[in-house]
């Protein structure tokens, strides 16, 4: 599920909550204004984050858009729970998303999109919804929300787990119009500007994780879940489990990275997870992120991109050292070798090979 401010706002509303902008303690922040109730209560209790101001007289959150997202998925539960006469096939649906092990994420996606669609339908057995309803509601969302491609898919497959899978019913193709998604291609750093990042970063260790993700070219989220028994210091590898779509992966462990490493352990002394928490979790996706942001903006890099542009440097970086495509792909874990080919699209070897015809030309 993916929405904009105005449509969060506008869910906010629709369940009594005025959010607002204010600025606390030098922090952008939201403050949330709504009459108190049980179950809104429980719902802001939960979110990450949330402070109480005395002088706004409201309790305030992070100005974060998954947060918010977050929010407003578990107010719609909430809502579904009490409205909706459709708990027992929520308690199955998620109980389902478990027993074949889908992703956290993939598992919040479709349980917000769920809820929306028995929501929709409060009235009615949503055993007894024939296609044709399923596909106008689809087109209600599109056209409400302003959906792109991904998002659409994410709500159909949403449906489409609960009748096939929770209910058993044959497979189905739902007919609706997609908006095309953007052929976006990469933005990349240039290596002087992968120095810059890692030189602004001060804290040693915030250092050390932005060294090991841009290293082996690892997903934000593959970072936090480093163990220290996935490296192989003598086949100086790194073992990366459970990645993206469960695919395990092999990739290399830098020598460099490995001196820098040893220096880390003898300071921090990590005991499960290479990246702990204060409390010895592993470290948070959102820190990492956190701490990329901060560092890119001491560095004064403008470059849009979050902790993905590390990724998208390394694969671009090796490309330009004259490594294979295929040996890249199977380093970033791609299925598809069209994936990795979108890297060739901003190679600065690839494309400065090129001359253009203005440099033959005799100019006055």
């Amino acid at each position: 599920m993916s929405m904009n401010g105005e449509e969060i706002n506008k869910i906010l509303k629709q369940v009594g909550i005025v959010p607002e902008t204010v600025k606390h303690g030098g922090e952008i922040r939201v403050a949330l204004r709504y009459k108190s109730s049980y179950e809104l209560n429980e719902a802001v209790n939960k979110i990450a984050g949330r402070k109480w101001s005395r002088t706004l007289s409201s309790w305030h959150i992070p100005r974060d858009k998954n947060l918010l997202e977050e929010f407003v998925c578990r107010l719609n539960v909430l809502v579904s729970n009490q409205t909706v006469k459709h708990d027992i096939h929520l308690a199955n649906y998620l109980q389902q998303l478990q027993l074949k092990a889908y992703s956290h994420a993939t598992r919040k996606s479709y349980k917000c999109d769920f809820v929306a669609f028995a929501t929709y339908f409060s009235n009615q057995n949503l055993e007894d919804i024939s296609k044709e309803q399923i596909e106008n509601f689809l087109a209600h969302i599109q056209s409400e929300r302003k959906l792109g491609e991904s998002s659409m898919n994410v709500y159909v497959n949403a449906i489409k787990f609960f009748y096939e899978k929770v209910l058993g019913k044959p497979r189905a193709y739902y007919q609706i119009t997609r908006a095309k998604r953007a052929q976006q291609l990469p933005i990349v750093l240039a290596q002087s500007e992968v120095e810059r990042l890692f030189n602004a970063a001060e804290n040693p260790k915030h250092k050390v994780i932005l060294f090991t993700a841009y290293s082996a070219g690892l997903r934000v989220s593959e970072v936090a879940s480093l163990k220290i028994t996935d490296f192989d210091k003598l086949r100086m590898q790194i073992h990366i489990k459970a990645a993206k779509g469960k695919k395990d992966r092999i990739v290399m462990f830098s020598p460099k990275l490995k001196e820098i490493l040893r220096a880390y352990y003898l300071k921090y002394k990590p005991v499960y997870w290479l990246f702990e928490g204060s409390k010895g979790e592993p470290f948070s996706v959102r820190g990492i992120q956190n701490i990329f942001a901060v560092a890119k903006a001491k560095a004064g890099i403008r470059k849009k991109g979050n902790t993905h542009l590390m990724r998208h440097s390394f694969a671009t970086h090796l490309l330009e050292s004259g490594i294979d495509i295929r040996i890249i792909q199977e380093l970033l874990g791609h299925s598809h070798v069209n994936t990795t080919m979108k890297y060739t699209q901003v190679s600065q070897k690839t494309i400065n090979r090129v001359q253009s015809p203005l440099d033959k030309l005799n100019l006055k």
